[in-house]
C-alpha cells in the first residue's frame, strides 16, 4: 500500500538472498507467501517502480494480515522514450552494437 493507504497492484516481492522465491501482488495489491521454514531468518523485499523498496525480516511477518507500506520516490531521468503498443517492435540494440 502507498502512504495514502491505497493498495498497489503488481509490486514485485522476493526473498533477499533467494530471489528465486518471488511473487507479484495481484490487482488488489495482495500476495500470498510460500517459502521453506529454513528461510525464516531471511528478509522479504517489496519493490515497485516509483516507490522506495521496503525490506522486512520474514520472522516479523504474521501468517496473515500483513501490510507493507511503500513510500513514493521521484525518479530522475534525462531521456525517456515512450512507445505505443501499436508501433512495431524494433530489435533491441545497445550503444556498443551501433558503434561497430
Amino acid at each position: 500500500m502507498d502512504s495514502d493507504g491505497y493498495f498497489l497492484p503488481y509490486s514485485f516481492i522476493f526473498v533477499k538472498n533467494y530471489p528465486e522465491f518471488n511473487w507479484t501482488s495481484n490487482t488488489s495489491g495482495e500476495f500470498e507467501l510460500n517459502f521453506p521454514e529454513v528461510l525464516k531468518s531471511d528478509t522479504l523485499v517489496d519493490t515497485l517502480l516509483g516507490y522506495q523498496k521496503v525490506q522486512v525480516p520474514l520472522s516479523k511477518l504474521n501468517p496473515t494480515g500483513n501490510r507493507i507500506k511503500l513510500e513514493e520516490v521521484l525518479i530522475g531521468q534525462k531521456n525517456l522514450l515512450l512507445l505505443s503498443q501499436k508501433w512495431p517492435q524494433a530489435p533491441f540494440r545497445s550503444r556498443k552494437d551501433t558503434q561497430q
